[in-house]
């Protein structure tokens, strides 16, 4: 069984989690995480790791880590980035194509927090694909010249690329930008 707290204080919180063993009650593992609060996904994947330290997981560690790290460990660019990913959905869903200026406006905000957050340029690319795209329904929302969206499609790949830690998603973001 894990149990646990989170108490806030401003910008700090305070995670106390335990692991302990149904059968006997045991503790097998606990902890205290005092951070600031753009910490909280680091402190899930501390706390993650720990606990399959503890229970002795087949997935090694160093691949836990790998798994768990992917993404960004800030909370806001995290919150920005799904902020834009719904923006886009619901492009498609309400059939208000504008709704992709705020799905730009986000992305641009999760990568201004995180530049390395790969997952949110490589979105910023699909949003500016779509631009360069004269049979796309979201076409022509921007007014900028073919080469300056090709340049901002451009940059958006090589950092989705450049910032992937995995080696098949970065082989996947390269078919993307080739295609």
């Amino acid at each position: 069984v894990l149990e646990g707290s989170v108490r806030r204080g401003g910008d700090r919180i305070r995670v106390t989690a335990q692991l302990i063993r149904a059968e006997d009650g045991f503790h097998l593992w606990s902890e205290t995480y005092d951070r600031n609060m753009d910490d909280v996904i680091g402190i899930q994947e501390d706390v993650a790791l720990e606990i399959a330290r503890a229970l002795k997981t087949a997935m090694d560690p160093e691949a836990l880590a790998q798994m768990v790290a992917a993404g960004t460990r800030s909370v806001e660019a995290y919150e920005a980035y799904l902020n834009g990913l719904a923006r886009f959905r619901d492009t498609s869903t309400s059939g208000d194509r504008y709704l992709m200026l705020d799905a730009l406006a986000a992305l641009e905000r999760a990568v201004e927090i995180d530049p390395d957050f790969s997952d949110a340029h490589v979105w910023l690319a699909q949003f500016w694909a779509i631009q360069l795209t004269r049979s796309d329904l979201n076409y022509g929302l921007v007014d900028l010249p073919q080469a300056e969206m090709t340049a901002k499609f451009n940059e958006a790949i090589d950092n989705a690329i450049r910032t992937e830690t995995n080696p098949i998603d970065r082989a996947g973001k390269q078919a993307f930008k080739a295609y």
